[in-house]
């Protein structure tokens, strides 16, 4: 009897835990759905915030090409994204601020003691652009140093939406690659705003001796100027002088 008892006890402690187990899953279930959505909003706004600095970015690189390394003849040849991708591949260069930069070289495996003269290209890049969006680029490639040699590497852009970004990196990590680019950028065009205010205060000059002319009375530059004597009316003319001796005395008789 008391062996059943305890066994009734077991299944009801059992009972117990996984009804608080289902409500700890389903809170735990909600607080995520509740978190992504939160993040997913803020990063939507740090986006649109953020992304009109990015037409003063550096371009978005696809390709790297170096042929002949070490020799008088050694070439390097660079392409970038265009405006308007994906649905062109004509045109400007595209602009983005990067934000996350974790491209990187692999040495190939070598004997001891000799240094490593291959390895691969790998890594990716996210970036910004004005056009508010995220591009992912993925990189793949091989390096050489040997003379003579060629390294090339080429990287495959797509665009990813706010949620899929969330999925691959960190909120935290996406916020800080923002904050540096922004701040990078500024220290790049801090000596352009300066220039540009000097600009702006020597056309404030201007306009302001614009406003002073038009209260001077307007000069004809194409006007003649006229002789001295025309310049005054005609003088009206005296009337002569009677002699003494024809001026008839009034009151003599």
């Amino acid at each position: 009897m008391r062996e059943e008892n305890d066994n009734q006890r077991d299944d009801n402690d059992k009972k117990d835990n996984i009804q608080t187990s289902i409500v700890s899953l389903h809170r735990l279930s909600s607080l995520e759905t509740e978190t992504l959505a939160a993040e997913i909003h803020l990063l939507g706004q740090l986006r649109d915030r953020l992304s009109p600095a990015a037409r003063y970015a550096g371009k978005v690189q696809t390709k790297y090409r170096k042929l002949n390394h070490g020799m008088e003849s050694e070439s390097e040849h660079t392409e970038y994204l265009f405006e308007g991708f994906p649905f062109t591949d004509r045109g400007k260069p595209l602009t983005g601020m990067l934000v996350i930069d974790k491209y990187s070289s692999v040495d190939v495996e070598t004997e001891k003691g000799e240094a490593a003269m291959n390895g691969h290209y790998a890594g990716e890049r996210l970036y910004l652009t004005q056009d508010r969006k995220w591009i992912l680029a993925e990189r793949v490639g091989a390096y050489s140093g040997i003379n003579g040699s060629s390294s090339e590497w080429e990287a495959t852009c797509r665009i990813v939406t706010d949620r899929s970004l969330l999925e691959r990196y960190p909120m935290d990590v996406i916020t800080e690659g923002l904050f540096e680019a922004t701040n990078r950028l500024w220290e790049k065009l801090s000596p352009r705003m300066d220039a540009l205010k000097k600009r702006s205060d020597k056309t404030n000059q201007v306009l302001a001796k614009m406003a002073q002319l038009k209260g001077m009375p307007h000069l004809r530059l194409d006007a003649e100027p006229k002789p001295p004597d025309q310049q005054k009316g005609p003088e009206k003319e005296s009337s002569p002088v009677a002699p003494v001796n024809k001026v008839r005395m009034i009151g003599r008789s």
